[in-house]
């Protein structure tokens, strides 16, 4: 009989924990956690949101609740895969709890896979091909690039301070927009809009709008609505440093506010395509076996979106995008025996409208409000189309029975 004490409880709980902090959404989270309790003979249920989760086990007959706190802001996809591997094995009995429990241990405690200057060059690179995506030339790839690893380096100084974590999205944007202001005032026809965004990329909450539109798709409405705000209030942070920048520039650098951007010819846009794999593979801190079945999917994500959407519109474009990169990420998992997150996360990212939010926020920080509510207008779209997408991908391809963990 289960003991609150007992080493299957604790297994159970510290599971819990690591799932928590590595960044695993809701929905998946409570399947998991089920399917080990169910293994173990424990009788339990759990609810989880961003911040923490709730377990309710029953010992003896006696309901006993567990409250355990913890976050992340961001889907840790190397440890999420170690944690997935570990789980399946206790599913199959091919470890011990206690070899279960000291695995799980090394893989919280462990440092990140990538050094710091792989951050940097990681966030200057996927800086400079966003540029080239925001259909900048050569001047915005060379600036983005550089600000870019700018910002990724402050992202690095920042980690070990919590107080400056919070408000490093407007720091950033502040920096950023700035910075790009003063080059493009002195670099004729740089836009200073097109260098910023992409020097920003980074902090854009993207795998949280992706992680929240998946927690909706899955009826997890409460973790997914505390996502989803927090995703809000970086956005926030993020249009009010553009503004700051913004308002110094009309003032004085107002030559790289208006300047129009000389775009790249479009066989470019694809090979910028081809190079985000490996900062998305930096960034989320995955393992370089990753890289392909991540190229796969953005090759899916950037071809179904732009072939879909010249006919029908951009929205109807990403929402099949969404439904493709939805069951080819389940199928890959049930052949592989891995978490469908490796190749759904950095794909559904190049989809989602962060881009499109920062800019709405900004608009109407600006008194352009007609502007500003269109382009948020167009935001709410573009989500709704990557929620339809997914919603329909998980009917095609149920995800419940293509990456069930069960005992062999």
């Amino acid at each position: 009989m289960a003991h609150p004490a007992s080493p299957q409880i604790e297994f159970l709980l510290e599971l819990g924990r690591a799932l928590l902090v590595t960044g695993t959404p809701a929905n998946r989270f409570e399947e998991t956690m089920g399917q080990v309790a169910q293994k173990l003979g424990i009788e339990a249920q759990f609810f989880a949101i961003p911040t923490g989760f709730f377990s309710y086990i029953t010992i003896d007959g006696i309901q006993h609740t567990f409250l355990l706190r913890g976050r992340s802001d961001t889907m840790d996809l190397g440890r999420i895969g170690d944690l997935h591997e570990v789980t399946l094995q206790v599913l199959k009995d091919a470890i011990g709890l206690q070899e279960a429990s000291e695995r799980v241990k090394a893989i919280v405690a462990a440092p990140e896979v990538h050094p710091k200057r792989h951050l940097v060059l990681a966030n200057a690179l996927l800086s400079a091909c966003v540029t080239v995506f925001l259909n900048g030339g050569w001047r915005e790839l060379l600036l983005g690039g550089v600000l870019g690893g700018l910002v990724g380096l402050m992202i690095g100084l920042c980690r070990a301070r919590q107080t400056l974590i919070r408000v490093l999205p407007f720091l950033g944007a502040v920096v950023a927009g700035l910075l790009s202001v003063m080059l493009c005032h002195w670099i004729p026809q740089a836009s200073a809009l097109v260098v910023t965004l992409g020097a920003i990329i980074v902090l854009i909450p993207s795998p949280g709008i992706v992680m929240t539109t998946n927690e909706m798709a899955t009826d997890n409405l409460l973790a997914g609505s505390a996502r989803g705000l927090h995703t809000l209030l970086d956005l926030g942070q993020l249009a009010t440093g553009m503004v700051v920048a913004q308002r110094i520039g009309v003032h004085w650098f107002q030559t790289g506010m208006t300047a129009a951007p000389s775009s790249f010819p479009g066989w470019v846009q694809m090979v910028a395509m081809f190079m985000v794999a490996p900062a998305f593979v930096v960034l989320f801190n995955a393992r370089w076996r990753d890289l392909l079945p991540m190229l796969v999917a953005c090759v899916v994500a950037f071809g179904g979106a732009r072939l879909a959407g010249e006919g029908l519109g951009p929205e109807f474009g990403i929402g099949f995008a969404a439904y493709l990169l939805g069951i080819g990420s389940t199928l890959w998992a049930r052949r592989s025996g891995r978490t469908p997150f490796v190749p759904l996360l950095p794909a559904m990212v190049l989809l989602v409208p962060g881009v499109i939010g920062v800019q709405s926020f900004t608009l109407l920080g600006s008194r352009q409000v007609n502007v500003g509510l269109d382009s948020a207008l167009q935001m709410v779209q573009v989500g709704m189309a990557l929620l339809v997408g997914l919603l329909l991908s998980r009917v095609t391809v149920d995800p419940r029975k293509a990456v069930r963990l069960k005992a062999s």
